[in-house]
């Protein structure tokens, strides 16, 4: 089977031309392999002739094989228009064996020869003209039986069987070979019949879809239209005291709306209905325009916008329209997939055109220093819906519309659009416009396109999540929460939400908000799923794993609504699941809820360190820590020299993580802890010994017998001496 799977695939490598569907690939294939088929029997016919001497049948091998090759040869540098080839490979199958047929002396002679020729019939069948295959059937039948007729009039000695039987055995002949052809034929004619109704119903059920799609579009544009008409109204009604909420509806809005327009554009381009409005301007300071709409964008990461022209001018004829909705999906990709400090170019030439074109073109390259596309992925960059980076960790969102709704456009304007990049160093657009000047002149507007340019960036390429925001501020006495997310606006929301209730911390990627939580180690963490760098899950399962900060409640906040990664997420160890949108109330309640559970862990674990039964078979990662803290303890408590410092080496934390793991876990800050821990063992002594306090305190590893008298008063209210009196009246 892998022999095989190698032939044919070196077959398709020699026969594919661009543009070939699989039926003609097929057919090619097929005639490749018929022609290998005439060029080994005809050789070896040849070499038997030669033997024999039959030198008339040599020389129409001789012919046969010369006459395939030179076929073959044309073939392979043209490997095109395989209707003429067929049809010349047809009639050579026709002829060739029928010429042989007679030097045999008819079909009764010619050891099987004639059969060779139904080849030609029965491969025309694989063509859509069966008219042909039927014409060359019976020319098939002409020459095979009017040849045998002939030889046997002319030589009626050599013949076979005398009179009746001869003109039966034809008839023979003819009905099995035309019951071979007709039951090829009707079996063929029922797969184009069944096809056709496919196609039909395909045809049918894509118009029923289109007619969907542009009545659903529309649709959605006009509750979209009344929502930012009234975000536009309450705004001014109310300006200075929610402005940037109303921003975040408007800005939300008109993302949905521009994604609407385009799915529009796309149906109404699929239907010939996408009108083109020309004007005759200057391109190049439009161009120019729509790039400096990108500047503060760039600016926000760094990135440096060149744009190169050899000329000053380009008085041209181009639809304004069209053309800032080209550039700003080029653009805004370019933006999005280049690195902090990358460059992106615009480059103009104006090429005079060649012999056969009545027109010069404007080329606009786009290009770029950024992630690059592989080359297996270049192919289908263009078709609608197809995304390069398709996994839940990609780096940006998107609904793979724009590059196909760019294609479509080039094509409307009878231009082109070529791409070409390599994985590390880049990626560059061209793009060719017919250069003609029959539109009217016009200056062209320009005055919203920054607006509509912003839009086309997405938000989350603005320093969102770097430093503090506004509601980042250092809350006392507040619980905190980390945010992980990725998409700005969601974060502004969530930060409006929680704020008064949470001190919010913001991560923008998955290893970002796996670093912030191992370093702040925050009271509970809200996680996207779809992130760059890693996603929710992987966050989610890093976190659960790591005795650091595996007791921090995780609350997975996504759209995938679907059942398998609600699962997923809570397999992964997320204590809660919330789908978008989410109600304010409910996710409010499931953080104070999960908070309340940690209160009472404080509470186990608190009473767990100074409980002289610990459990024998620890439960989770939690408890096995609790245990190695209380056995780290009981090993140096009575060392005076054991302090935090050394407390910390041995846990192999660092105090500030100690500090907060304990402060979750326990109620208790690393310093306490310690301290407690030798107060407590110190009280056990009180209790069941006759030593004095100041033997006590240095067995329990204090230093100094006051401050061991001080801290025992700040835990029990009493001096170590009056709580062994006490403590002794109540045993008697």
């Amino acid at each position: 089977m892998r022999f095989l799977r190698n032939i044919n695939n070196w077959t398709t490598r020699i026969v594919l031309y661009p543009g070939d569907d699989k039926e003609i690939l097929l057919r090619k294939k097929i005639w490749l392999f018929i022609i290998a088929l005439l060029l080994f029997f005809s050789l070896a016919d040849c070499i038997s002739g030669f033997i024999e001497k039959a030198h008339n049948i040599v020389i129409v091998d001789i012919l046969l094989f010369s006459t395939s090759c030179l076929l073959l040869i044309i073939f392979l540098f043209h490997r095109k228009n395989i209707e003429i080839y067929g049809l010349l490979l047809q009639m050579m199958l026709v002829t060739l064996p029928a010429i042989k047929t007679y030097m045999y002396g008819g079909i009764f002679h010619s050891s099987g020869v004639e059969v060779v020729g139904l080849i030609g019939p029965v491969y025309a069948l694989t063509f859509p003209n069966y008219r042909r295959a039927v014409g060359i059937f019976i020319l098939y039948l002409v020459f095979i039986l009017g040849g045998t007729f002939i030889y046997e009039y002319l030589h009626p000695q050599s013949g076979l069987f005398p009179g009746r039987n001869f003109n039966l055995g034809l008839i023979r002949f003819a009905s099995a070979t035309g019951m071979i052809f007709l039951i090829a034929l009707i079996y063929n004619l029922q797969i184009a019949r069944l096809k056709r109704k496919e196609e039909e119903r395909l045809r049918e059920l894509h118009t029923a879809k289109s007619r969907f799609y542009t009545n659903i579009t529309h649709e959605f544009r006009t509750p979209l239209t009344i929502i930012l008409g009234m975000a536009d109204v309450v705004s001014d009604k109310i300006k200075g005291t929610v402005e940037h909420e109303m921003k975040m509806i408007k800005n939300n809005g008109n993302k949905l709306l521009q994604l609407v327009n385009q799915l529009l554009n796309l149906s109404k381009m699929e239907d010939g209905a996408m009108p083109v409005h020309p004007v005759q301007s200057d391109i190049l300071v439009y161009l120019k325009y729509i790039m400096e709409s990108f500047h503060s964008m760039a600016h926000d990461k760094n990135i440096r916008l060149h744009f190169i022209s050899n000329h000053n001018s380009v008085i041209m004829d181009y639809d304004p329209d069209i053309i800032e909705d080209v550039m700003c999906n080029l653009l805004s990709n370019a933006i999005k997939f280049t690195p902090n400090g990358g460059d992106v170019y615009i480059q103009v030439e104006e090429r005079s055109p060649l012999k056969k074109e009545s027109h010069g073109n404007l080329l606009i390259y786009v290009r770029d220093s950024g992630l690059g596309i592989a080359e297996d992925e270049l192919p289908f960059i263009f078709d609608r819906f197809y995304q390069i980076d398709d996994a839940i960790t990609r780096r940006s969102e998107g609904t793979g519309i724009g590059l196909a709704l760019v294609k479509e456009y080039m094509e409307l304007l009878r231009g082109t659009i070529q791409v070409k990049s390599k994985p590390g160093q880049g990626t560059a657009f061209t793009l060719s416009l017919p250069v003609t000047q029959i539109a009217p002149l016009q200056q062209v507007p320009s005055g919203d396109i920054h607006e509509r340019a912003v839009l086309k960036i997405d938000e989350r390429e603005h320093d969102a999540h770097s430093g503090e925001g506004p509601h980042e501020k250092i809350s006392a006495g507040l619980p905190s929460v980390l945010i992980v997310e990725d998409n700005r606006d969601v974060v502004d929301y969530l930060r409006s939400t929680l704020n008064g209730f949470y001190h919010c911390m913001v991560a923008g990627n998955g290893n970002e908000g796996i670093y912030k939580a191992l370093e702040t180690v925050p009271d509970v963490i809200i996680c996207d799923i779809m992130m760059p760098e890693k996603d929710g899950f992987e966050v989610c399962r890093t976190l659960k794993a790591d005795f650091r900060t595996n007791h921090i409640p995780v609350v997975i906040l996504t759209a995938k609504a679907d059942m398998d990664s609600k699962i997923g997420g809570l397999n992964c160890g997320a204590d809660a699941y919330i789908i978008k949108p989410f109600n304010k109330k409910e996710l409010l309640v499931r953080m104070e809820k999960l908070i309340e559970n940690r209160q009472k862990l404080k509470e186990k674990y608190g009473d767990m360190i100074f409980s002289s039964s610990i459990p024998g078979k620890p439960e989770g990662l939690n408890d096995i820590f609790i245990k190695r803290i209380t056995a780290t303890l009981e090993k140096n408590y009575r060392d005076e020299n054991y302090n935090v410092f050394r407390f910390c080496l041995d846990m192999g934390i660092s105090r500030a993580q100690l500090h907060r793991k304990l402060i979750v876990l326990t109620g208790k800050s690393t310093s306490d802890l310690l301290r407690n821990y030798r107060i407590r063992k110190a009280e056990e002594l009180l209790v069941n010994s006759d030593l004095t306090i100041a033997e006590i305190a240095y067995n329990a590893g204090f230093r100094d017998p006051n401050y061991f008298s001080k801290s025992f008063v700040r835990l029990y209210g009493l001096t170590p001496s009056r709580y062994r009196t006490k403590q002794q009246l109540v045993r008697h």
